[in-house]
């Protein structure tokens, strides 16, 4: 890791790092769900086989990720001497339904093609937490402290578009 001086960028840059190494053992271990329970003569049973463990293989990876996510928002207003903000609460769902989706539209051959198939969307579903609790977890601390967020306040489209010249603001024509 670089020498960074900016304690901003540094915290930004731990957090990558612990998602990325998150996200590494993320899919050894479903590497290794989808190995075990893999039957090449029985799709449908190895389906069977697969929900359980990777529902909750899922939904630990996301409650991990949105942890990691928390606790990054909470070093940034730190870090930025603001107090602390709204976490949005964790949304560590994933259902049955959706795992059963996934494996019977990308269910291969074998295990390891199989893994390679399902392990975009799989990650995707974790890595979504992040996303997600940003953005609620901004849209929360903006509604219960919206002082401290007068940038972010529109109270009248009309001037913000002239203040930032734009004839076309957000594809609305502006009339008159």
């Amino acid at each position: 890791m670089p020498d960074i001086q900016d304690p901003l960028e540094e915290s930004f840059q731990a957090y990558l790092a612990a998602l990325a190494k998150m996200q590494k053992g993320f899919l050894r271990e479903l590497f290794r769900i989808i190995q075990a329970g893999y039957q090449e003569a029985d799709k449908e049973g190895t389906i069977e086989s697969l929900v359980s463990p990777l529902v909750s293989l899922v939904r630990d990876y996301r409650k991990r990720a949105h942890g990691y996510t928390a606790n990054f928002l909470m070093e940034q207003a730190e870090i930025n001497g603001v107090g602390q903000p709204v976490i949005a609460p964790d949304a560590v769902g994933y259902s049955e339904t959706a795992v059963r989706t996934v494996l019977h539209s990308k269910m291969r051959v074998n295990a390891m093609e199989t893994w390679v198939a399902t392990a975009g969307t799989f990650a995707r579903a974790v890595n979504n937490v992040t996303r997600e609790t940003v953005i609620a977890s901004s849209e929360m601390t903006a509604a219960q402290h919206p002082a401290a967020f007068k940038e972010i306040q529109i109270e009248d489209l009309d001037t913000l578009a002239d203040e930032l010249g734009e004839e076309n603001f957000f594809g609305i024509r502006r009339l008159g």
